[in-house]
């Protein structure tokens, strides 16, 4: 498979939204004309790349703080950035005023959650894992882990799952990974008699399924529907 793509239609620059972010050497863009539609995807080696947009952090560890304890968190964290995550939640982390991909993360995990009692849902990807527990669709944890392999993985879903209290009920496994990543998962968990559901991803147009890196792209396609980030 080609690292490099590009995908391009007819569009005024002048009024198109811009997002990259960076990967492997990589410079990963979506140009959009409207909040949903893409008009431009391009993934080039940053040296001699032209558009870089807003920049979109994605292996940056984060914190999330209720608003009512924004400034009250711990000296040792470093923190500059904060962005509106959901209502009285923000997410905080070091990032100089940008984004962070885990803004679009929480919107697919949210929407999964939606109709279920008990998720785990995690985006797991070159050894970044993000993992988040919904009960009653309820955010109760979220965090990020560096991992090195599934066993890794399946240790920190089932640990979220139990340090909230719903390991002894029925829950849902749902998640984001590279196709061999879930199926090494998928084999781990079938051993301690778990499931694990893959997200379905949207196709953004026409032979986007046929692009690379559809695991950075399908989730920097989400960030024109988040908030912007504040300094902290």
């Amino acid at each position: 498979m080609s690292e490099t793509w590009l995908y391009e239609r007819q569009y005024d620059p002048t009024d198109a939204l811009y997002y990259s972010l960076k990967h492997d050497g990589f410079l990963h863009t979506l140009v959009f004309d409207s909040p949903s539609k893409v008009c431009e995807h391009r993934i080039e080696e940053k040296k001699g790349s032209e558009k870089k947009g807003r920049m979109v952090l994605w292996n940056k560890q984060f914190t999330l703080v209720p608003e009512a304890f924004l400034g009250s968190e711990p000296k040792s964290l470093e923190i500059d950035t904060k962005v509106l995550l959901d209502e009285g939640v923000y997410l905080c982390y070091k990032g100089k005023n940008r984004q962070h991909l885990f803004q679009s993360v929480y919107l697919s995990a949210r929407k999964v959650a939606e109709n279920k009692r008990h998720t785990v849902f995690f985006w797991w990807y070159s050894g970044m894992l993000y993992v988040l527990v919904f009960n009653n669709q309820n955010l109760q944890f979220a965090n990020g882990f560096e991992v090195q392999n599934a066993s890794e993985v399946a240790y920190f879903i089932l640990s979220a799952a139990q340090e909230c209290g719903i390991h002894q009920e029925k829950f849902v496994i749902v998640g984001d990974a590279q196709e061999d990543a879930m199926q090494e998962l998928d084999v781990v968990l079938e051993k301690l008699g778990l499931e694990v559901d893959a997200v379905n991803r949207s196709l953004l147009y026409g032979n986007y399924f046929n692009s690379p890196y559809q695991i950075l792209s399908g989730y920097l396609y989400q960030m024109p529907q988040c908030a912007l980030p504040e300094a902290y």
